[in-house]
């Protein structure tokens, strides 16, 4: 891969893979070559003249920058050795090199050798993974880079993921008790990610949450089982059978009000509702309003009329908030670094890592930890 041809073959790809729309994607695939040449003016005119169909001069030269500092040289050149298997540098590493190359502190923040070469390595199959199944997308990289690179230093020989999902909605929002298109996708899509972890010595076990969440509003019960608690409850736990019944033996399916007692989640999420409406910000108004005008139609199938000041929007924002909270103290302040969070896309995900919303909180010594969270698409 050091050689011209090689890097030229990789833009070939990147190229053939990414429509031209996709700019943004094509450009952060370039931005790893960076590791490879230093100028794009070592590429050969054909190709050089390829990317200027995408790109500006200036935008290519910011790509292909040449890095002078010897701290970045020297893991760039480690790195190049461990990448040979793979067509592309892992984004995850990357995003770390060139952050703390800035700073010259990489090999003062990874100073296990070991544990480096591993969390490398971790992180190209991890990405290999990510590129052969787009259903699986990398959070944040450098806080997962960073809580790969913990389960080695410390030795660390397991690891807890946790996902919740939906119960099994039908399109006219009764409930079956089958296995929802969410918990399906996490159930198919998740052995990939569970084998890499157990090949490298660390043992996963992946736990799906099912939110069986509505039992507190009888306007839904109402539409979901006639009002019928029992039924409701029953229906979810035939679900969270299938689950168990159907899914690899890393995989174990649960009840939200099994796994967290109902007055305790409740409680939580009623905390977190009382928060964000206590909470007077333009930017607060606009991420409600913005959030209800994207789900509308989903909130009047489960309602069966509009949702009336964000009581949905509210509900959903806290509910997640108080997952994230009550997770984490399930799995122990001293044991937050061997947590995963997976979830489907929601514009709520990011509410797992920021529940604060005071600027005192009993809460911060569990949500002042950042925990790595992996999309599961449906």
């Amino acid at each position: 891969m050091k050689n011209r041809n090689n890097i030229e073959e990789i833009i070939n790809i990147a190229l053939f893979d990414l429509v031209p729309h996709k700019k943004k994607e094509i450009l952060g695939k370039l931005k790893q070559l960076a590791l490879f040449t230093s100028s794009v003016d070592k590429l050969k005119p054909k190709m050089r003249n390829k990317l200027l169909h995408y790109f500006s001069e200036s935008e290519l030269e910011q790509v292909f920058v040449a890095y002078q500092n010897p701290t970045y040289s020297k893991v760039a050149q480690e790195y190049r050795q461990l990448s040979q298997s793979i067509k592309f540098p892992s984004t995850i590493s990357t995003s770390v090199i060139k952050t703390h190359s800035r700073t010259n502190d990489f090999y003062t923040k990874f100073d296990n050798k070991t544990a480096l070469d591993k969390t490398l390595k971790f992180c190209m199959n991890l990405e290999s993974i990510c590129r052969n199944n787009s259903k699986i997308v990398i959070g944040a990289s450098n806080n997962l880079f960073n809580f790969i690179y913990s389960l080695f230093d410390k030795k660390l020989d397991n690891v807890s993921i946790y996902g919740a999902v939906c119960a099994d909605y039908n399109k006219d929002f009764s409930l079956g008790d089958g296995i929802s298109p969410s918990a399906r996708t996490y159930m198919y899509n998740s052995p990939r990610l569970l084998d890499l972890f157990d090949s490298f010595g660390i043992t996963p076990t992946f736990s799906i949450l099912l939110a069986d969440t509505e039992s507190d509003m009888p306007e839904v019960l109402n539409r979901l089982t006639d009002g019928d608690l029992n039924e409701f409850t029953a229906r979810c736990q035939q679900s969270v059978n299938k689950i168990n019944e159907q899914s690899d033996n890393r995989i174990i399916g649960y009840r939200f009000r099994d796994f967290f007692s109902s007055d305790c989640f409740y409680k939580m999420q009623e905390t977190f509702e009382d928060r964000i409406k206590k909470t007077k910000s333009i930017s607060t108004n606009n991420y409600l309003g913005d959030i209800s005008t994207k789900r509308e139609f989903k909130y009047r199938d489960i309602l069966g009329r509009n949702e009336n000041d964000f009581e949905l929007t509210i509900r959903y924002m806290a509910q997640y908030m108080a997952f994230s909270v009550l997770l984490r103290n399930h799995v122990g302040i001293d044991k937050l670094d061997k947590l995963i969070f997976v979830n489907y896309e929601s514009p709520n995900v990011n509410l797992f890592n920021n529940c604060s919303l005071t600027r005192y909180d009993p809460l911060d010594k569990l949500t002042n930890v950042t925990v790595p969270i992996i999309k599961i698409l449906q």
